[in-house]
């Protein structure tokens, strides 16, 4: 760790590293657990002897993490085996004794003690108990710096246990004899050690003793700073340890990986190696290795000349070392500070440091680290001037120098001499073994050649018989593989002309699903019109006055039509549905939408729907206040209304429906979980469904012959298409039922939005910027009349191939406009070319020319472009609405259709255009509405809307769901309501008085900042409301405000 040298001239650190080692070595991790169970054992065993042996197992297990401990345990021990004269319980003990001194490093007292041992073991006598204590003496002498002693001691432990056949001490022993090699430079022998001690460690499978052995030759590289090669063997230690879960091996891991790397110029990685170390000692509570650790810390901190935080991890291993006694590692660290104040001219704690340093050394007998000291010495005088004196100290130094030069050259040759007498006898080994195989090997020769002969002679006859069979197998082998490929032939023709034949089949099935889709939409037509023709007669009649004069009896037999004509209708939608579905035409138009709010609105629509010779009540529950699910709107109400419908039919006279959404989240999660399900349970108390028929209710024109639905009208398609919907929703549909009980529909709808492909998903859009102008009315919502000037004063154009559709359409047109009727679009063309209409009503199929060509040509056209355009068609797709929207239609309504919708429609887009929608969609609406030019009711209406909003002023959520509820409407009616009688959809209705109010704000002065004035009328964007208001009011609000302030 210290760069100041001693002996050998090797660094201090490697002295540090080496230490470090040797704690691993000879110590036993302390386990507080061990502990405290030995202890409780003490307390129960009332045996002497036993309480002697448990006592020597607590010395050992606080020998190194609380000294005084371990010698009270050690020292209770002896006094009772002198006692009871155990003199092996009393041994141990002082064995014990000698590791705490050994650890606080009092190495001579250690030694003493060890003596006292091993007399006691020679006497009894005990060769283990002796072994034990020449391996403890040979760690004290390895401190001590008596290396050939070390030796000595160590390879007599090795004899004892090697011919007692403890593999795993053997092992120990030959890790410490390659340790002391190591010491004396010897790294080659060394290194032949480890890997002889990793051998036995590896056939006995002793993992810990492994770990140990890699991290010692990591430790052999590390001094020939191959540090690389250092690393690679640390690592492969630590990843045993961490396997064994050996925390202070890991921590020693840490340390020799952070010495290396401090070695390699890299104190910053070094640095945080060893703070993991760190955190393990602090967490075992071992002071000592605390101590080095923060020796270490506080060494590459001052190579990284970190000298403040250097000094901080000095003086805590300082006060460590003061805590546990160990003043020869206290020593050491003192010797690095003082350099360290020297350094940084800290003269007078560096001298006293000093002073402290000789004294330690003077006391252990490390002579290396006192020549280190007076070293130091040297340079503190010199660097305070104090010239004679630093002469006078580095005298010493270079005296004791010189004698440990000697001493490095006897132990060099005791290393020689060693290595002689070892390469002599393995010499003489390998002679005696190369005459005995010798001897070998002639006898072998005779028997060899004799073998010879026999075996060519067998050999021969194998090898013909080999051929032989070689050339049989391949002849039958060849005459396989020309009958396999015979086979294999005539399957690949087999396999295409099965081919061919299927892409026939595929390519005539392709063509006659196009040809199905085509007979559809043509079908659809051919029966939509016609219905239309039936249907508009019969609502002429019963709208008029004439069907007051009609008998009960005709009025009955027409209302039966009429409603049979709706029943029609219905079922061709339905077959067309499903045709759609089964097709892969339908496609989902799925919306981000409040599930549970549109189930509370369909329920209160069923309540007021139920027949009146029907006693019901229906029951709605739901967990969560808000669901929000991605749903197609159109189709939920056909899945909702056929489940309802098929509820209220199976009561006869009174009973109860229960509709309930059940979520698998508790709390109010309005964005529900991805991959779970949100399940609506439709219950009845109706007549039920018959066990044998319930698998069969979702097929095709089923109709259950016991159920309560036999004596109802229906076909039978109704519940399929309702599976259809909810599957192509991604969810499925279960029935459960029991005659004169009821029936319970549970349906399963995913949440999110990851089972939906991206073209099913209408974007979301948030509350400001919804655009709304695109919602249009449906043919059943209730139409509110427009006025129009008296007068046939507009000219309507009917192109209608159908005769008798276009005459129904003009009987109805005749009594307030001018006509002109075409019979497909070319005609058309022609007769505007002579005579320009105020507005063209077009079908979509015709001959020549259809709907959507001529809707192309009047757009195209800047003479024509702006005629207002209502296309009727039989085609209720939503592609082919869309296609219509394409071209710009004014309107687009399916056959069939009430001839009073047509009529509204017409006059609307008239008097839009009369009075331009310009006027309407940009005008402001102030806070205090003009009711002008409104109805009463009307004006009423807005008020109230009015109000709303500006109670909810600053609520930046309130849009077009909270104002419907707020008008007791649907999010449609209130579109169309507000648009009729502003012009403006409900979010510019809504926008707008929060900009008006945000300029009375403005000019009132108020608010001082804009942020203010945003915030209060419901804008979280104030970017957003500086657009929105300058578009208004040709002016930003910064500078109206600016302009009001003044």
């Amino acid at each position: 760790m210290y760069n100041i040298k001693y002996r050998h001239g090797k660094p201090m650190k490697k002295r540090l590293a080496l230490s470090l080692l040797m704690l691993v070595l000879h110590f036993t991790a302390f386990s507080q657990s061990k502990a405290d169970s030995l202890r409780h054992v003490l307390q129960n065993t009332t045996g002497e002897q036993e309480r002697i042996s448990i006592l020597n197992q607590l010395s050992y297990e606080f020998n190194y993490s609380d000294p005084d401990q371990a010698q009270q345990y050690a020292r209770e021990a002896i006094a009772l085996g002198s006692k009871i004269n155990d003199q092996a319980g009393a041994a141990a003990a002082y064995r014990n004794l000698a590791i705490v001194e050994q650890n606080l490093g009092n190495y001579h007292h250690a030694l003493a003690l060890a003596d006292t041992a091993a007399l006691i073991y020679k006497k009894i006598p005990d060769s283990i108990g002796m072994a034990a204590v020449y391996n403890t003496k040979g760690n004290l002498s390895y401190y001590l710096s008596d290396f050939r002693q070390a030796l000595r001691f160590y390879e007599q432990a090795y004899n004892i246990y090697d011919n007692a056949g403890l593999t795993s001490r053997s092992a120990v022993m030959i890790n410490n004899i390659a340790l002391v090699f190591s010491e004396m430079s010897n790294y080659t022998e060394a290194l032949n050690k480890y890997f002889e001690a990793l051998q036995l460690q590896d056939e006995i499978q002793n993992e810990p003793g492994k770990a140990l052995t890699l991290r010692s030759i990591g430790m052999a590289y590390f001094n020939l700073h191959n540090f690389d090669k250092a690393i690679e063997y640390y690592q492969q230690s630590l990843q045993i340890c961490e396997h064994l879960n050996d925390e202070f091996g890991i921590a020693a891991a840490y340390s020799n990986i952070g010495n290396a790397l401090g070695m390699k110029g890299k104190p910053a990685e070094a640095l945080a190696w060893f703070e993991k170390a760190l955190k393990i000692f602090e967490e075992k509570r071992d002071l000592n290795s605390m101590a080095l650790a923060y020796a270490q810390m506080g060494h590459y901190q001052a190579l990284s000349e970190e000298e403040e935080q250097a000094i901080e991890f000095l003086e805590k291993a300082i006060q460590i070392n003061r805590q546990t006694g160990n003043r020869h590692n206290l020593g050491y660290v003192l010797h690095e500070l003082a350099l360290l104040q020297i350094r940084t001219r800290q003269f007078g704690p560096a001298f006293e440091n000093l002073q402290q340093c000789e004294e330690i050394f003077r006391e252990t007998g490390d002579v290396n680290m006192l020549s280190q000291t007076f070293d130091a010495f040297s340079k503190y005088h010199e660097q305070s001037g104090d010239y004679r004196r630093a002469m006078d100290y580095f005298r010493k130094f270079n005296r004791i120098k010189d004698s440990l030069f000697a001493i490095e050259a006897d132990e060099r040759i005791a290393a020689a001499e060693w290595r002689y007498e070892s390469e002599k006898h393995e010499a003489e080994s390998k002679h005696l073994l190369r005459d005995n195989r010798l001897k070998e090997l002639q006898i072998q020769s005779h028997r060899q050649s004799r073998n010879f002969f026999l075996a060519l002679a067998g050999i021969i006859l194998l090898a013909a018989l080999l051929l032989f069979m070689r050339y049989r197998i391949k002849q039958k082998t060849a005459a396989i593989l020309k009958q396999k490929n015979k086979e294999l032939a005539e399957q690949s023709a087999q396999i295409q002309r099965q081919k061919e034949k299927i892409e026939s089949q595929y390519s005539k099935l392709k063509e006659l699903d196009e040809a199905k889709t085509r007979f559809f939409a043509n079908i659809s037509h051919q029966f939509r019109t016609p219905l239309t023709l039936i249907q508009g007669p019969l609502d002429d009649v019963l709208g008029s006055d004439d069907a007051k004069l009609l008998s009960e009896d005709s009025r009955f037999r027409i209302r039966l039509a009429h409603r049979n004509i709706r029943q029609l209708h219905s079922l061709v939608e339905q077959l067309l549905d499903l045709s759609k579905i089964k097709a892969g035409k339908m496609k989902l138009r799925a919306e981000r939408q409040n599930l549970a709010g549109y189930l509370k609105r369909v329920v209160n629509t069923f309540e007021s729907a139920i027949p009146r010779h029907k006693k019901i009540v229906i029951d709605f529950s739901c967990e969560p206040k808000e669901l929000w699910l991605f749903y197609d709107a159109e189709k939920m109400d056909q899945i909702i209304n056929n489940l309802i419908s098929n509820a209220i039919k199976s009561i006869d006279a009174s009973g109860e429906i229960n509709l309930s959404l059940k979520v698998p989240f508790s709390g109010n999660q309005p964005d529900g979980l991805e991959g779970e399900f949100a399940e609506i349970v439709i219950s009845d108390t109706g007549k039920g469904i018959p066990a044998a028929d319930l698998p069969k209710i979702f097929d095709r024109f089923f109709r259950a012959g016991d159920s309560s639905l036999q004596n109802e009208p229906g076909t039978g398609i109704g519940l399929e298409l309702t599976r259809e919907l909810v599957e192509l929703h991604g969810g499925s549909i279960s029935a459960e039922s029991e005659p004169g009980k009821g029936s319970i529909f549970s349906l399963q709808l995913p949440l999110g939005s990851s089972h939906l492909d991206e073209d099913e998903i209408i974007e979301e859009m948030p509350a400001e910027t919804i655009n709304e102008d695109t919602a249009t009315s449906s043919a059943t919502d209730e139409p509110t009349a427009a006025t129009i000037p008296a007068g046939q004063k507009f000219c309507v154009l009917i192109v209608e191939d159908h005769q008798e559709m276009r005459e129904y359409i003009a009987g109805h047109l005749a009594g307030e406009f001018r006509l002109l009727e075409a019979a497909n679009g070319r005609e058309a063309l022609q007769i505007i070319g002579q005579q320009m209409p105020d507005l063209i009503v077009s079908d979509l199929m015709m001959p020549e020319m259809d709907g959507l060509a001529l809707l192309s040509q009047i757009r195209s056209s800047k003479k024509t472009g702006d005629i207002p355009f209502v296309l009727l068609t039989a085609k209720a797709g939503d592609e082919d609405r869309m296609s219509g929207y394409q071209q710009k239609a004014d309107a687009y309504i399916t056959k069939p259709f009430q001839a009073g919708e047509l009529l509204l429609r017409i006059r609307n887009l008239l008097e839009s255009r009369e009075i331009t929608r310009e006027k309407y969609s940009r005008r402001i609406i102030s806070v205090e509405l003009d009711g002008q030019h409104l109805a009463p009711a009307d004006q009423q209406f807005l008020e109230k809307m009015k109000e709303a909003v500006l109670q909810n002023m600053a609520d930046d959520e309130f849009g077009i769901q909270q104002l419907a509820e707020k008008a007791f409407l649907s999010e449609r009616q209130l579109r169309r309501k507000l648009t009729e009688l502003t012009g403006l959809t409900p979010i510019d209705f809504i926008r707008q008085i929060r900009l008006q109010q945000a300029k009375l704000l403005i000019e009132k002065n108020v608010y001082n900042t804009i942020s203010e004035i945003s915030a209060t009328v419901g804008f979280n964007n104030p970017a957003y409301f500086t657009r929105l208001f300058k578009k208004m009011f040709g002016q930003a609000p910064q500078e109206m405000l600016k302009a009001a302030m003044q």
